[in-house]
């Protein structure tokens, strides 16, 4: 999983494998995440931490394009449905909480796992072998809903149809920022090799077109997992056992995106929610609009630490604005323009006392 501004990279490491051996079952599964430098160059990776790391398996982990929810894999615990389900954990005071299942419908008697959650914070896609399906593992996704007290909600999943899944395996879908195209790995389809990735874009009817394979060099003889594609959509990363014979099974690669195989462009509005006297970093509910007909297309909350708040600007020719709200202060509404995207941008709050007013610019 790779972070929008491409600075923060995580991933899944079996811990204590010895290369060119197989693994043990003291061998643990761990999210770990790496800093691009300066220079380009990913550091080393580190763990992520408790209480995300435990000494029983995590990984498949995704984020939230706020950063404040992780969804993340694990198997084989006390409170699990079916051998692995899908949980999430939330960041409070930039701390992240004990990892909450949430249960039926997300999660079933079977197998979910290699969850990605889309830009906007209100989709999930996951691959899922529950009843119903086409066969073996499918992607699925379902509506997810954020409660007032921080908690989350998921609807009945739907299976994505069959211009995606087959009789056999798909799985590690990744729903890109533009939520336009997915990319995900099927044993079901034509191929190079084992697993291959596929990719598939919305019609015009909000309907998945027919998957397409990415083709080489990207896919090899053997498995493609695990690929995720940056926000500026021009390169990808992914697992592969197939690239080098180093014995070392699944490695991490990263390639030049071909422009055919490429998303929809996206922006992205960045805001940094303060008070505008004391200049403190505000808790503010923060949605984006389009103005024609005033349509709600993403919201978030700003962080009380750093103010900071990140939305999607849909790439459709539409103008757009955003809102913002926080208890005590006045209502603003400004325009989100080419100016004013893909750069963090300081909303100033005014506190609401008698006779205070302000141009809503937005309306």
């Amino acid at each position: 999983n790779i972070s929008a501004d491409g600075l923060t990279f995580s991933h899944t490491v079996m811990v204590g494998k010895t290369q060119g051996l197989k693994a043990r079952s003291d061998n643990q599964e761990d999210i770990y995440q790496s800093y691009r430098m300066s220079n380009g160059q990913w550091a080393k990776s580190s763990p992520i931490g408790e209480p995300v790391k435990t000494p029983k398996n995590e990984g498949a982990q995704s984020f939230s394009l706020d950063g404040k929810y992780m969804f993340v894999v694990a198997c084989d615990r006390k409170e699990s449905l079916g051998g692995c389900d899908i949980y999430y954990s939330t960041k409070v005071d930039n701390q992240w909480t004990e990892f909450v299942n949430p249960g039926e419908p997300l999660n079933s008697k079977a197998w979910e796992s290699t969850p990605s959650i889309n830009a906007d914070g209100d989709e999930l896609y996951f691959a899922s072998s529950r009843e119903g399906g086409m066969g073996g593992q499918d992607i699925w996704k379902c509506n997810v809903i954020r409660n007032s007290d921080g908690t989350l909600s998921f609807s009945e999943p739907v299976n994505l149809g069959e211009n995606i899944n087959t009789i056999n395996d798909e799985r590690s879908p990744f729903i890109h920022p533009d939520n336009q195209t997915l990319y995900y790995s099927s044993n079901g389809i034509d191929g190079m090799g084992g697993f291959d990735v596929f990719f598939s874009r919305k019609n015009e009817y909000n309907q998945w077109e027919k998957a397409k394979n990415v083709g080489y060099p990207l896919n090899t003889h053997r498995n493609e997992i695990g690929f995720v594609v940056n926000s500026k959509g021009d390169r990808c990363y992914f697992s592969s056992n197939g690239l080098e014979k180093n014995g070392q099974g699944l490695d991490i690669y990263e390639a030049y995106l071909d422009e055919s195989l490429r998303p929809k462009k996206v922006d992205f509005f960045i805001g940094i929610v303060i008070d505008d006297k004391t200049e403190e970093p505000l808790e503010a509910n923060v949605e984006l609009f389009r103005k024609k007909d005033d349509k709600v297309e993403s919201h978030t909350i700003s962080d009380k630490k750093t103010g900071k708040c990140i939305l999607r600007v849909p790439s459709t020719g539409d103008d757009y604005a955003y809102n913002v709200t926080a208890e005590g202060y006045m209502f603003l509404s400004e325009d989100i323009t080419e100016t004013n995207t893909g750069q963090e941008n300081y909303i100033r709050m005014k506190k609401a006392t008698a006779g205070s007013s302000l141009v809503l610019k937005g309306v």
